[in-house]
């Protein structure tokens, strides 16, 4: 079994997934427990387990609060403990500003799922949170959404980079290269806009990738897999929303990803850069994000 089993894009698979409020009742609700203030900025979403919060989603928190970003932040946190509340709690009073954040338990997720039944599938279910529950945050706030992994760190002001300030519906990270369904899109960044049609396709990937943890087997990947399978469906059938893209060698200017399979190196990776945009900030040599 390989990736290519969650790659689908055929009428056949599309006519037979359930539809959106289905699946996210087969998933399981997720808890608001704090939402953002008004603003006319994008979210910034933030989506982990509770470890990978403790592990590196505070050392990305410190990050996005270091270049200034820090008052537009929604966490979604899986497992949620009250470390996770305090953490939040901590970067509220060392940043002035507020968090968003919601919660959900893997224990609610429909009882015959494979993740029930195999650890190494909540691994993927950790990953592909953010995709089954994007258009819910996506309605609480009526504004665009950015989508980052936990992994990484921000060196610059992500809200203002162009892709963040586009009409399109949708944008990417996408280099241009074919690497096959699983790797075109890379879910390190996903913006979604504020439009009928963005919602519409944030609607069929949470579908996609629902089905997938529900009623088969949620191979890794398969986020990214949603997100290429989706586009390429709705783009067969004319209905695929408009697409803006960022190349890796741009994003990465101003994201830095821990490019580490364990742990131990993410940590060491993200400690090392942390360590250098602490400096960096104490300085005065932020980097501005450069509009191109």
């Amino acid at each position: 079994m390989n990736t290519w089993h969650i790659c689908r894009y055929d009428n056949i698979f599309f006519q037979n997934i359930k539809s959106y409020d289905v699946m996210a009742a087969l998933v399981g609700p997720i808890r608001h427990e704090k939402c953002l203030p008004a603003s006319d900025k994008p979210v910034i979403l933030v989506s982990c387990d509770a470890r990978y919060l403790e592990l590196l989603g505070v050392k990305l928190l410190e990050s996005i609060r270091l270049v200034g970003a820090h008052g537009n932040v929604h966490l979604h946190v899986i497992n949620a403990t009250e470390r996770s509340r305090d953490i939040v709690a901590e970067i509220e009073s060392s940043s002035g500003t507020s968090l968003g954040l919601s919660t959900e338990e893997t224990s609610n997720i429909w009882k015959g799922s494979a993740l029930h039944k195999r650890a190494d599938f909540i691994k993927t279910y950790y990953a592909c949170a953010r995709f089954i529950r994007i258009p819910e945050f996506s309605r609480l706030y009526g504004r665009p959404i950015v989508q980052i992994d936990t992994d990484c760190l921000l060196t610059s002001d992500l809200l203002e980079l162009p892709i963040c300030n586009q009409e399109a519906d949708v944008g990417f990270l996408f280099d241009g290269i074919r690497t096959g369904p699983a790797r075109q899109f890379n879910a390190t960044f996903f913006f979604l806009n504020n439009h009928a049609k963005s919602l519409e396709y944030a609607e069929l990937v949470a579908r996609y990738v629902a089905h997938f943890i529900v009623f088969d087997l949620p191979l890794w990947g398969l986020d990214q897999a949603a997100l290429y399978c989706v586009y390429r469906y709705m783009q067969r059938h004319g209905t695929e929303p408009t697409a803006a893209s960022i190349p890796s060698w741009e994003l990465f200017q101003h994201l830095v990803a821990s490019g580490e399979d364990s742990m131990e190196g993410k940590i060491r990776r993200l400690d090392e850069r942390l360590a250098t945009l602490r400096t960096d900030v104490a300085a005065g040599r932020v980097p501005a994000t450069v509009l191109s």
